[in-house]
């Protein structure tokens, strides 16, 4: 199978709604501050810009559907699928198990994926229903585990970015005076979070051949842990790593991967961390965290936050 391809697809398929001046139309559209406010436990949460906002319509869902296809688990099925990855507790992740969060959306997306078989429509899924790949169309368990990694990798990890920043820019408050006083520097910003507080902080690859490193030999077949936040603070790359600055020129982290691995969707999630924050700041430059009561996520891979109760200042 041609993974490439599928993912070139795909690519092309997605381009016409990654638009940074659609993003910032719907962030604009909501209304002050309820763009920026839910109510969960009685506390107040920040919720800027949400990715599954932009991710939802790419498939062009009616806003009824995409409300419905949220899986029956505690808070968000998405969110449960990733956040319950714990290696210590890993029950009821797998989809073999027949139940957990992760195989209520695998389940969600096989049914959407019929009802796209019987009545396409002008959407992702029912390219890539279309697509001839190799000479073969698609299986449904490639099309299912490609939902899956489209809705959890897209909507968990720009996410956690903006939940990571925001939590940067409320602990270093010189820097976020210093987005204040020029927006200009927000991309930079983003980059320097992605960095310094990197939302997915190791996968695992199997090696295809022996590979020496630093006098150690790696062998083939085996499976080896590749830790981003690691290579993030690494001072032999970057000057002073352990220093949060977003004005950081040259900034060469690996946070979304390297070479083949490279991310699909990492010009989409800067483009919404970037709208993001240049809506935020603008409408509520002074908010400030709850330290307190912040809910980090319990994950092997992800760094996040579950639960950001704020101040907005207004």
């Amino acid at each position: 199978m041609a993974r490439e391809a599928v993912w070139i697809h795909a690519a092309a398929a997605w381009a016409p709604y990654a638009r940074g001046d659609t993003l910032a139309s719907q962030a604009r559209s909501a209304p002050q501050p309820a763009m920026h406010v839910e109510t969960r436990e009685s506390e107040n949460g920040l919720q800027p810009l949400r990715p599954r906002a932009a991710q939802g319509s790419l498939p062009r869902l009616p806003e009824a559907e995409r409300r419905a296809s949220r899986p029956p688990q505690r808070r968000d099925g998405l969110l449960d699928a990733v956040a319950q990855f714990d290696p210590a507790k890993p029950s009821g992740i797998h989809p073999s198990n027949s139940s957990g969060p992760a195989f209520e959306v695998a389940r969600y997306f096989a049914g959407f994926i019929e009802e796209r078989r019987k009545r396409p429509q002008d959407d992702l899924i029912s390219i890539l229903l279309a697509i001839d790949v190799d000479g073969r169309s698609l299986t449904q368990g490639e099309l299912i585990g490609f939902g899956f990694l489209l809705l959890v990798a897209g909507h968990e990890t720009t996410t956690n970015l903006i939940s990571n920043a925001l939590i940067l820019l409320d602990q270093y408050p010189e820097a976020r005076a210093k987005l204040l006083a020029d927006p200009s520097l927000i991309p930079g910003a983003i980059e320097e979070c992605l960095r310094f507080e990197a939302p997915v902080q190791g996968l695992a690859r199997t090696t295809t051949r022996a590979v020496e490193l630093h006098g150690q030999t790696i062998p083939a077949d085996e499976m080896v842990l590749l830790l981003y936040g690691s290579a993030n603070r690494d001072e032999r790359k970057f000057e002073v790593p352990e220093r949060f600055d977003v004005t950081r020129k040259p900034n060469e982290h690996l946070s979304f991967g390297f070479g083949s691995h490279f991310c699909l969707g990492s010009g989409l999630a800067r483009l919404e961390g970037r709208v993001a924050f240049e809506e935020l700041l603008a409408r509520v430059p002074d908010y400030h965290l709850r330290s307190d009561s912040v809910e980090r996520m319990t994950s092997g891979p992800i760094r996040g936050a579950v639960r950001l109760p704020v101040d907005l200042g207004l």
